[in-house]
C-alpha cells in the first residue's frame, strides 16, 4: 500500500497504472497535434493510418529525443522523417533479358 497525493492509501497496483497511464496520456496529446485522419476514409484505414503515422511517430520522437544527439521538435522530426523517406536514392539499372531466334534445321509443318 502507498499513500497517494490525499492521503489515503492505494494498492501498488493502482499506482503503478497511474504511472504508467500518465505516458499514454502524454503519447496521445503529442500525436493530437498533428492529426492525419480524414472524415471520408474507412474506419480501418484510420487505424492503420493512425497507428503508424501517430504512434510510432510519437515513439520513436520520444526514444529519439531522450538518447539521441540532435533534440528536433515533434514537428520537425515529422518532416525529418519524410524528407528522407522522400529522398532520391540512385536506381540501379534493370536486367534486361535478351531473347534471339534459333533458326530451326527441321521442315516447317509434318
Amino acid at each position: 500500500m502507498i499513500e497517494g497525493t490525499s492521503g489515503k492509501l492505494k494498492p501498488d497496483a493502482i499506482f503503478d497504472y497511474n504511472i504508467a497511464k500518465k505516458g499514454v496520456d502524454i503519447s496521445d496529446q503529442i500525436a493530437s497535434y498533428y492529426n492525419s485522419l480524414r472524415k471520408t476514409v474507412k474506419w480501418y484505414r484510420k487505424l492503420i493510418i493512425e497507428l503508424i503515422c501517430a504512434t510510432s511517430v510519437v515513439n520513436a520522437w520520444y526514444i529519439h529525443k531522450r538518447w539521441g544527439s540532435k533534440h528536433f521538435d515533434i514537428l520537425k522530426f515529422r518532416e525529418n522523417i519524410i524528407d528522407r523517406l522522400l529522398d532520391e536514392e540512385p536506381q540501379t539499372p534493370k536486367r534486361r533479358t535478351i531473347y534471339f531466334l534459333e533458326k530451326y534445321s527441321g521442315t516447317a509443318r509434318k
